[in-house]
Parts: C-alpha cells; sequence; structure tokens
C-alpha cells in the first residue's frame, strides 16, 4: 500500500525531496516552486475627440528558477501574452501586440474595455474599467442620389451626438437645420453635398454625398399606336431635363390638331398625344402627321430648328 506526504506554505525556491524505505530502498527528487501571478492593470491614458488611448500594464516578464543542489538562481523568461478587448466590440489596434494601443477610430457608444494577461503557465488575470465616449459621428443618406432636373432629394440625418448642424448643398444654399428637409437642383451637374456636425463638447465630424442631376435630352419618336393596349399609346419625347418645351402636331392638310406648352415642374406629369383632335374625344385617323417641337433645357441648351421637325406616324 502506498504512503503519501503533503507539504503546504511553501516559498519560492528549490527543493531536494529524499525517499527511502529505511532499507534497500534510497533516492533523492529535486523540485522547484515558481509561485506566478500575472499582473494585468487596464486604464486609459488620455482621450481627445479624434482618438482613445489606452494604458497597459503587462508582468512578469520573467522568473527565478532557483537550482535545488546549489541554490543558484537563474533568471528564465516568462512567455507572457496580452489581449485588449471591449464590449461593446470597438476598434483597437493591434490588441495582442500594442500594450498601449491607440485607437483612431474610437467608440460612439460607452464601453468596458478589458486586458487580459496569461504568461508560460497558463495562469491568467484580467483587469478593465469603463469609459464614457464623447465622440461624434457624421452619417447622412440622401435619397435620390441621381436623375433629371428638377431633382427633389431628402436628405436624412443619421449622426451621432450631433448638436450644430451645417448642411453645404453644392449650389451655394445652406442649412443649419438638424432635418433640412426637401432640396431641389434644377442646374444639370454634379453635386458634392457636406454635413458637418458639433457636439456639446466641440467635437467636430463631416460627411459627403454626392448628387448628379442628368444633362437636358430630347430625343423623338417617329411612331405611335394609341390604341389603349397600354404599349406606346402616347406621342411624348424621350427627354430629361428640360425647363420647357412646346409641341405642335398638324394633319396632311395643315390642320393643328394637338398643341401643348409647358414649363418647369409640370413637365415631370405631362403624358403627350394620345390621338386625338386637340383634346377632344375624335380620335385622329392614322396616318403621317407633321410635328414642330422647341425646347429649353435646364443646363440652357435648346433644341430648334430643323433636327425637332419632323414625321409621324399613327398606326391604330
Amino acid at each position: 500500500m502506498g504512503n503519501s506526504s503533503t507539504l503546504s506554505g511553501l516559498q519560492e525556491g528549490g527543493y531536494r525531496v529524499r525517499i527511502t524505505d529505511g532499507g534497500t530502498y534510497d533516492t533523492i527528487l529535486y523540485a522547484w516552486v515558481n509561485l506566478d501571478n500575472p499582473v494585468a492593470n487596464a486604464a486609459l491614458l488620455h482621450y481627445t475627440c479624434d482618438y482613445v488611448a489606452l494604458d497597459g500594464t503587462v508582468a512578469p516578464d520573467h522568473f527565478n528558477y532557483y537550482d535545488p543542489a546549489t541554490g543558484t538562481a537563474r533568471r528564465l523568461p516568462n512567455g507572457v501574452r496580452h489581449l485588449w478587448s471591449s464590449t461593446p466590440s470597438s476598434t483597437i489596434p493591434f490588441p495582442d501586440l500594442a500594450v498601449d494601443p491607440i485607437t483612431f477610430s474610437p467608440p460612439l457608444v460607452d464601453v468596458r474595455y478589458m486586458l487580459q494577461v496569461t504568461d508560460s503557465f497558463g495562469c491568467v488575470n484580467t483587469s478593465s474599467f469603463d469609459y464614457t465616449s464623447i465622440h461624434v459621428k457624421s452619417e447622412f443618406t440622401a435619397e435620390p442620389v441621381s436623375g433629371e432636373a428638377p431633382l427633389k432629394v431628402s436628405f436624412t440625418d443619421k449622426s451621432v451626438r450631433g448638436l450644430l448642424y451645417m448642411w453645404k448643398f453644392g449650389d451655394d444654399s445652406l442649412s443649419t437645420l438638424p432635418d433640412p428637409g426637401i432640396h431641389t437642383y434644377y442646374i444639370p451637374g454634379t453635386y458634392e453635398v457636406t454635413l458637418i456636425i458639433e457636439s456639446e463638447l466641440t467635437c467636430r465630424d463631416s460627411s459627403k454625398v454626392t448628387i448628379t442631376v442628368e444633362p437636358s435630352t430630347l430625343q423623338i419618336p417617329n411612331v405611335f399606336t394609341p390604341n389603349e393596349d397600354g404599349y406606346n399609346d402616347y406621342f411624348v419625347p424621350e427627354k430629361k431635363s428640360l425647363r420647357y418645351i412646346d409641341v405642335q402636331i398638324f394633319a396632311k392638310g395643315g390642320q393643328r390638331v394637338y398643341h401643348y406648352e409647358g414649363s418647369g415642374e409640370a413637365l415631370l406629369d405631362w403624358q403627350g398625344w394620345d390621338g386625338k383632335v386637340n383634346y377632344s374625344d375624335r380620335r385622329a385617323q392614322a396616318g403621317a402627321y407633321y410635328y414642330v417641337i422647341r425646347a429649353v433645357g435646364y443646363d440652357d441648351i435648346e433644341y430648334a430648328g430643323k433636327e425637332y421637325r419632323g414625321t409621324l406616324y399613327l398606326f391604330r
């Protein structure tokens, strides 16, 4: 039957254990005791509107080994590893490499920063602290971001900790409202919209969105079929960003059967000629008709002359 012996309360150092049965068995074993407790300390080093600097303490990076036979001390490396994290998760550059990391993507919500230290023996220690965010983020959406003039764009603020607002719409107009509502672009071109916000603690941020207003165009079809089948029932030019248009259509005998003149936003609702004579219930006969069109784009391009006069064919 085996025997056992227990000894507690040992200090660091080397120990020699002699085991004998009082007779023929007599042996000596050597062992060393290292009392290890890795050090972890997480703290806030510094912060501004733009960054958060963390201060970590990690130790020890060595331990002492004492030769049980001679008592000589030897300094041996301790493979201490560390890992920064946060709850909720946020950006920490090189969390297992830099002991004092600095993040230039600071958290937009309050977080708890944690530092975990693990040594060569698998012993673990952690330290943490709570951080109250002061940071801001400028963000907004625009809908739509492209289209013909007049282009009505709705802007929606999605910023964090914005107190003061400055909207720059890219067309020399400004707004200081958190919700600027709908902004209308009339001149074709590209506009860079900028939102600048400032928090109660004067932290600032900005964001941009590009708006594209398409140039004016006018293309004229030469056939339509107003038979109420839902396909090609109207004679209407393919147009974009027109400020003004005048359309006249004449029968072969010279009498005018249709006239439309419109400008501004009314053009967005204009459907074109439905094949009826001068807005009456009388349907124009199938055949060839002559059109004369004049138009002006929001970019001041004029559409007139022989290119915009021609023959239109009505089929039923």
